[in-house]
């Protein structure tokens, strides 16, 4: 990085010297990219990036260091050395990536979905050479593939594992370096176009969706089954972006391992897909719900800003209780709201330790705000329901929920997290002095000392099935 604050080929880890001048230098990067606080605070200052800390399983380098045990597990966050200036992260299946505020995008872990060229795990933040001097503004991290929005023409580009067409190439090949997603494809199989004007991108299990054009649309590609893609009937593979019809000014999209969901500028809330474990907020078990259809319920009159859909499941099992799918929201009051299958604790709505017993008493078919009425009391006559009271007391800002755990972010940067910690996916530290000869269930929203503890302030957090990274201060 120039005096100017021109992007340079100096790799990742060439180091600053003073962190106050490198935020100095990118502070016009920055703005461009229009990073506020996710407390959306008025006034606060804003954000030029931090450093990354993760945690969990590391069995294809995904933790991007070495500080993990003989079993590959970290049990605690642990920050990548030299990693700075990093404004988003994400992860999937064995991998982890990061954009700095320069506008470079770096991968780490298993091999052929970090964009390197070649099929070669790596262990430490890499960058990715393919997407030339773009700078990026956005990236998002699916099962196999990864995908990235350019700041001029917000064009995409997507690399990874293209099954069923994930890639919008127009075929499924699997591409080991950046390639452009296009708008067309013939029979012959040449394409043509590149995909622009994209705001956001999501990426899930196959499936990719981009926020596109000045009316905010969606557009779709990839698996289509299950209803996965929002477009109806339509349930072949689209090879390339569709536009989904009905949507419009939306903000924010989350696609899961088998289902989908996204918020509108007028803060309502949008799902489909695979529903059998209440997952899609509806107040029913449906096998597949095709089209993006509104959730209510509890959610109806409140301002919904964030909705994340649960990754890394890909063989769900079906039924009340079982290992399925659940959904985290956050209002713009700060609340979090929790549906689907609660195995596991993974709702926050419960008191003690989740049980098998519980025969799916547990599960939430409408949205559960956290922090009410808990599900494994006994019920009485003429006594008021008790009240959890989780995440009480502040606003949160961002949840994340993985395969059978979740996470939420506070407004004061503090990070909470429940449901299955095995493996140390949760970064607690209780992990490592408790009973490891059980199983690792949290009902109750924990604070991840580790990070709190050390003075940083937790600004994202991202998940896969098996790790965890977050950016701080």
């Amino acid at each position: 990085m120039d005096q100017n604050g021109e992007s340079t080929e100096k790799d990742w880890d060439d180091g600053y010297d003073d962190f106050d001048d490198f935020n100095t230098t990118l502070m016009e990067s920055a703005t461009a990219i229009g990073l506020g606080s996710p407390t959306g605070v008025e006034g606060e200052p804003v954000f030029y990036g931090g450093v990354v800390y993760t945690w969990g399983s590391a069995f294809n380098g995904e933790l991007g260091h070495s500080q993990y045990t003989a079993k590959g597990i970290c049990p605690v966050p642990r920050r990548i050395p030299d990693l700075c200036g990093v404004i988003q992260i994400g992860c999937g299946e064995g991998y982890t990536a990061a954009l700095r505020s320069d506008g470079a995008v770096f991968t780490w872990g298993q091999g052929y979905k970090l964009g390197h060229g070649v099929d070669q795990d790596c262990f430490e933040p890499r960058r990715v050479e393919g997407l030339g001097n773009q700078f990026i503004k956005k990236i998002a991290c699916g099962q196999y593939h990864m995908a990235a929005i350019e700041e001029c023409y917000g064009g995409m580009y997507a690399w990874g594992k293209g099954s069923f067409g994930c890639l919008g190439t127009g075929s499924d090949k699997t591409e080991l370096a950046p390639v452009k997603v296009v708008t067309k494809v013939h029979l012959s199989g040449r394409t043509e176009g590149h995909l622009d004007g994209a705001h956001d991108v999501a990426c899930g299990y196959c499936t990719t969706a981009a926020i596109v054009g000045p009316d905010r649309e969606l557009m779709v590609w990839g698996a289509g089954d299950h209803g996965r893609l929002a477009l109806g009937d339509y349930k072949g593979r689209a090879w390339v972006p569709i536009k989904v019809e009905g949507l419009r000014n939306v903000t924010q999209v989350s696609l899961g391992s088998w289902h989908g969901g996204c918020c509108t500028e007028e803060g309502h809330l949008y799902t489909w897909g695979r529903g059998e474990w209440g997952n899609l907020g509806n107040g029913k078990r449906i096998r597949v719900q095709a089209s993006a259809e509104r959730v209510l319920g509890a959610l109806e009159g409140q301002v919904v800003r964030q909705v994340a859909c649960s990754t890394g499941n890909i063989n769900p099992i079906t039924g009340p209780g079982k290992d399925g799918l659940h959904t985290l929201v956050v209002t713009e009051q700060g609340q979090v709201f929790s549906f689907g299958t609660g195995n596991k604790g993974r709702l926050a709505n419960l008191w003690g330790k989740w049980s098998m017993h519980l025969n799916g008493k547990e599960d939430a078919l409408l949205p559960y705000q956290v922090g009410g009425p808990v599900q494994d009391q006994a019920a009485a006559a003429n006594r008021e329901p008790k009240l959890s009271k989780y995440l009480e007391g502040e606003p949160m800002v961002q949840v994340c929920p993985g395969n059978v755990h979740s996470t939420a972010l506070s407004a004061g940067g503090r990070l909470y997290g429940w449901g299955d910690g095995t493996n140390g996916r949760l970064g607690l530290r209780r992990y490592v002095t408790g009973n490891k000869t059980c199983k690792f269930y949290v009902s109750a929203p924990e604070l991840i000392e580790e990070l709190w503890d050390s003075g940083v302030h937790v600004k994202q957090v991202c998940t896969s099935r098996q790790h965890m990274c977050a950016i701080a201060l």
